[in-house]
Order: structure tokens, then C-alpha cells, then sequence
């Protein structure tokens, strides 16, 4: 009988007669070895047999419960209370490890299992030169998630694998940090450097509105009231994983509609220039032929700006500029609850008292806001926009 060691596999030869591996491992002093018809049954077993731990010579025959069937019961019992595009998330989050879990017995998923796992989908990861991932937090999170709410509804003596262990194992390189508030001078170069007013227009609502992506690609013709100059946002453009339309859901993120004012010069003409290019039929402010913007297309134009301005890859996404108009908020108004007037984080009961009419004090905040913002761009408006 020959043998050959298998590269990269500690523990584990071929036999080049029969074709068959061989795992091998010493475990307090004595060896255990055992042959498997693949390389992937033999690391498994190599990574997760251990006779002297009570968990693994407990008889799970009468408890298997395969990880796809688990996973199908929490679709079943869990999605009904999310909403789409949280379901969609997870299912995207679940997505890399379902492969190798879906058949196994969520009793034979081991930290060690777990951990030979990793390191296998790392050096995949790190192989790929397109590939885009810094870590698996997410996708760990999501396995942890759904395991833990098996062990609430089902066995409380389960114990969850997922150990902090695996997350720093599966560091692939440093997340790069971005920069989250535009100062009043680069949001100006900013909003200057589109190409296109569409989604010019886009961003000054976005920003005066301090809204996320799809609260202002949702608004309707319906909600926008210039004899009061106040605009409700309330219905949201979701998406699907691939960014394709899913539904205009009927209420924001926190379940609570809100009105903002439109007492900025600025704010009201990039509302009108865009009533200006109504479709008959299209209920979008914001629309292209008749159609709501998505996001990568509103996201691709951001960053043609932000690089246009010098201001890419520090800056990045959409939601920068909801941050940086509660920033601004702050700053001229000189108070926290300006910030919270604009940004609509308040408590159930502050935004029900404010739900029909916008305060005064949010009112007051992008009037000034934008009076600021107004001044600093004629002041630069005769300069070149500044690049790299």
C-alpha cells in the first residue's frame, strides 16, 4: 500500500491504490485515524473528532435536525414580522455558508468545524483577485443568529458554536474607515461637481431633508405642498440584494411619516426644476422615464462627483449627506434638538405631536442652513471647483 501526503492538509495522506484518504490525529497520547472517499469528509472529521468530549459522543441520531431544514423553519416562523428587503439581507448574509451547512446536523456544527470552514473560505477569498471582502462579521452573525434562535424556541441546552474566535479568524484585511460629514466647503464642491441636474437635485432635497436614499426616491407628487412649503416623506423605494425595484413601501424606516420644511431658497428650486419634468402618470418626484432612480445609478453619480471634487474614496455613499446636514443643523443652530428636529429621531410620541405640521424649529433650521449654504456658494461660485 503507497501513500502520498496531501499538500496543504495537515494529518491527511492518499492512498494511491484504492484512491481513498486517510485522516489521522493524537488526542491525549493515543491516535485515531479513519479513511474517507473525499479530502472534504476527512478534514471534517479531522477538525471536528474529538472521543473525550461528551458533546460529540452524545447520540444525535434521534436529534438530527439538518442546518437547511433549521434555516427553512426560521423563514417560516421568523420572516412573517420583517420586512422584505430585511429578509432579503439575510438570506444574501447566509448565502456563503449555506453550501457546506445546508446538510449537516446543527449538532455536528463545531467550533473547530466552524474554524476549518473559515480558513478554507479565507484562502478562497484571498485567491480571488476580484474579490471585495474584508471579513465573514456579517455572514458569522447571520449563522449565530439563526442558532440562537433555534436554542430560544427549540433547545435551550443547545450551545451556539459561533465563537469570537471565528470572527477575528476570518480578518481578511482592515476595513477601510470613511469619512461620514462633508464640511460646509467640500459639500459645496460637492454638489457642484454633477454633470447632470437630475441627481443634483437628488442630493439637495437628500441633504435638506436629511433623509436616507429611499425616503427621497419615494417621494410622491402628493406629499409636496409649496402653498404651505412643506414636504412629507413618507413612502420608501426599496430594493431588492440586486438592487432591482422591489415595492414603495407606505411608511419610512421608524414606521413614522415626517414633514420637513421647505423654507430654503436652494431646497424649493431643486423641487421645482424637478416639477418641471413631471411624466404623465409618474407619481416620482424623482424618476426616469416614468421609473424610480435606483440606487446604484444615484450612488455611481455621488462618487462621479465626489471623485470630480477630489473628495473619493474618503467619501463615499449616499447617507453622508444625511449625516452631514444634522452636523450643519448643529452647527449654525447651536443645539442638539435642531439636529434631532432634522433628522426626525425623536420619540414616538415627539413625532406623533409632529407629524402634521413641521416645528418651528425645524423650520427655522433649514431656512438657515441654507441661507449659509447659499452665501458660501456665490462666495465660491466663482472658483474653480476643486479636484486632485
Amino acid at each position: 500500500m503507497k501513500y502520498k501526503k496531501v499538500s496543504g492538509y495537515v494529518g491527511i495522506r492518499k492512498d494511491l491504490n484504492s484512491g481513498m484518504y486517510e485522516a489521522s490525529k493524537k488526542i491525549k497520547g493515543k491516535t485515531f485515524s479513519k479513511t474517507f472517499r473525499t479530502i472534504k469528509e476527512a478534514t471534517y472529521w479531522r477538525n471536528t473528532f474529538n472521543p473525550f468530549e461528551k458533546s460529540h459522543v452524545k447520540d444525535n441520531q434521534n436529534n438530527f435536525l439538518s442546518f437547511q431544514d433549521l434555516w427553512s423553519k426560521y423563514e417560516d416562523f421568523h420572516f412573517p414580522k420583517l420586512e422584505l428587503s430585511s429578509q432579503g439581507i439575510k438570506r444574501q448574509k447566509i448565502e456563503p455558508f449555506m453550501n457546506e451547512l445546508k446538510d449537516m446536523n446543527i449538532y455536528d456544527i463545531t467550533p473547530d468545524f466552524l474554524e476549518y470552514l473559515i480558513a478554507k473560505m479565507k484562502k478562497q477569498a484571498k485567491a480571488n483577485p476580484k474579490s471585495l471582502r474584508f471579513n465573514f462579521d456579517k455572514n458569522l452573525d447571520e449563522v449565530k443568529a439563526v442558532l440562537n434562535w433555534y436554542q430560544k424556541n427549540y433547545d435551550y441546552k443547545f450551545h451556539n458554536p459561533v465563537l469570537e474566535r471565528h470572527y477575528v479568524q476570518g480578518i481578511i484585511r482592515k476595513t477601510i474607515k470613511k469619512e461620514k460629514v462633508l464640511s460646509q466647503e467640500q459639500l459645496i464642491n460637492f454638489l457642484r461637481s454633477f454633470e447632470d441636474t437630475l441627481y443634483q437635485d437628488f442630493a439637495l432635497v437628500q441633504f435638506f431633508c436629511a433623509s436616507r436614499f429611499g425616503e427621497i426616491a419615494g417621494i410622491q407628487l402628493k406629499n409636496i405642498d409649496l402653498q404651505n412649503k412643506s414636504l412629507l416623506i413618507k413612502e420608501v423605494v426599496v430594493e431588492d440584494q440586486s438592487k432591482k425595484f422591489l415595492e414603495l413601501k407606505p411608511y419610512p424606516k421608524n414606521g413614522h411619516p415626517r414633514v420637513v420644511a421647505i423654507t430654503s431658497e436652494i431646497f424649493e428650486g431643486a423641487i421645482l426644476r424637478r416639477l418641471d419634468h413631471l411624466k404623465q402618470g409618474c407619481n416620482y418626484l424623482f424618476h426616469i422615464d416614468g421609473n424610480p432612480l435606483g440606487y446604484r445609478k444615484v450612488q455611481y453619480q455621488y462618487n462621479k462627483a465626489l471623485k470630480r471634487c477630489g473628495l473619493f474614496p474618503h467619501f463615499s455613499s449616499t447617507h453622508i449627506l444625511r449625516y452631514s446636514m444634522a452636523t450643519e443643523s448643529r452647527r449654525v443652530m447651536g443645539s442638539l434638538d435642531a439636529a434631532q428636529a432634522i433628522t426626525g429621531h425623536h420619540s414616538i410620541k415627539m413625532i406623533e405631536h409632529y407629524a402634521k405640521l413641521p416645528t418651528t424649529l425645524q423650520a427655522d433650521t433649514v431656512e438657515k442652513v441654507g441661507e449659509e449654504l447659499k452665501r458660501s456658494w456665490l462666495k465660491l461660485d466663482s472658483l474653480k471647483i476643486v479636484t486632485d
